[in-house]
């Protein structure tokens, strides 16, 4: 898992346990039905741009700031005929926004500025570059994550990724009890939260009493939820508390995976070189 401020920029409050996901969480409160009202898909506020003072590019950051360092990550291959995306992983497939693309068919070289553990700028690197310097538009970020990689590929494996779990919401002292319990401890549980605990399979018509009667046995006031585990989840759990990591895993990237922890909102993405040619560089800076 990533660290503690990446856990608390993905889920900022305790329940809802997926309130950044914004619209991953929106979908399956109506795919799994809501007794109450009825449900409205509406789009959240766009994330505005993040108030500093001037836009850096990576050279100017690794000028200004003791210690940066480049790391040469190796290479992030896309598939002939797709297209590379730049996006918070949370929002992968929508509905209400629109990730940033740009043409690629070549392997791109990815390197990695970093102050110590803190990832301050990305640059994907494909062909000779020439040409000039340009917006290609802003990602917003509020799950503390940026996923960059083939879109396609990255759209069908985290579609497998999504799932509902039935889960334990407590203390932490109370989810450990539970799941020592000999009638919970023949579960596969998984902790997500420290107060956030659920069993990695398919939810069964009993979870639900089972797991209320078991939080009454250990004396505990938490409470049963279905949780939807949306494709942000897939991505956190395969940086492993690292600052970057390849997805799903460096033998076999289909993307790569970066934690921003420079707080939520729109980040800049530069492209420098000719707009439809694969030769071109793609800059992130991060701080």
């Amino acid at each position: 898992m990533t660290s503690e401020s990446s856990r608390a920029s993905l889920l900022k409050k305790p329940v809802p346990p997926y309130p950044s996901m914004r619209w991953s969480f929106l979908l399956w409160v109506g795919l799994l039905g809501c007794e109450q009202e009825p449900f409205r898909a509406e789009p959240p506020a766009p994330l505005m741009p993040r108030p500093i003072p001037v836009e850096r590019t990576c050279e100017q950051i690794i000028t200004s700031t003791p210690g940066a360092l480049w790391e040469e990550a190796g290479v992030l291959p896309i598939p002939r005929g797709d297209r590379l995306v730049v996006v918070d992983p949370s929002v992968l497939g929508g509905p209400f926004e629109e990730p940033l693309r740009t043409p690629t068919l070549r392997e791109l070289s990815l390197r990695i500025l970093r102050g110590g553990d803190t990832v301050l700028c990305v640059q994907l690197r494909a062909g000779h570059v020439v040409g000039e310097r340009r917006l290609l538009g802003r990602v917003g970020i509020d799950t503390g994550m940026l996923l960059l990689g083939g879109e396609r590929s990255l759209r069908e494996h985290l579609a497998s990724a999504v799932r509902v779990l039935s889960c334990a919401e407590a203390t932490s002292d109370g989810l450990t009890r539970l799941e020592s319990l000999p009638s919970m401890s023949t579960e596969r549980w998984i902790r997500l939260l420290p107060t956030l605990s659920c069993i990695d399979r398919a939810p069964l018509p009993d979870d639900a009493r089972r797991i209320r009667g078991a939080l009454r046995q250990v004396q505990s006031e938490g409470r049963f939820s279905l949780e939807p585990q949306g494709p942000a989840w897939a991505v956190l759990r395969a940086m492993e508390g690292r600052p970057w990591a390849f997805f799903p895993k460096a033998s076999a990237p289909l993307g790569v995976v970066i934690e921003v922890s420079g707080g939520d909102g729109a980040y800049p993405v530069w492209v420098v070189g000719a707009r439809e040619q694969e030769g071109s560089l793609l800059e992130i800076p991060l701080r």
